[in-house]
């Protein structure tokens, strides 16, 4: 591809192109397509939310709030752990 300086007959002004991204992502839809079908057959409890389709993050923060209203009403204690798992 052309960088769009100087004259497009010198090899210098172009730059290559790379196809490792674009099969990276085929591979990743493909490999997500084929995991899907078994997540959803019920391998993952229904506590795995965020990153699964019909089953968000706001789900888990309302049935979080639910939790600590009940436990309030029944004066228990409620402990909660939070983990960032990224590097």
């Amino acid at each position: 591809l052309n960088k769009r300086k100087g004259n497009r007959q010198v090899c210098g002004n172009h730059r290559g192109i790379s196809l490792l991204k674009i099969a990276g992502k085929i591979f990743a839809r493909i490999l997500l397509t084929r995991l899907s079908g078994h997540i959803e057959q019920g391998l993952l409890p229904e506590s795995q939310c965020g990153f699964r389709q019909h089953r968000g993050t706001t789900d888990m923060i309302f049935a979080a709030l639910q939790l600590r209203e009940k436990c309030q009403e029944m004066r228990t204690h409620l402990y909660t752990t939070f983990e960032d798992l990224t590097r």
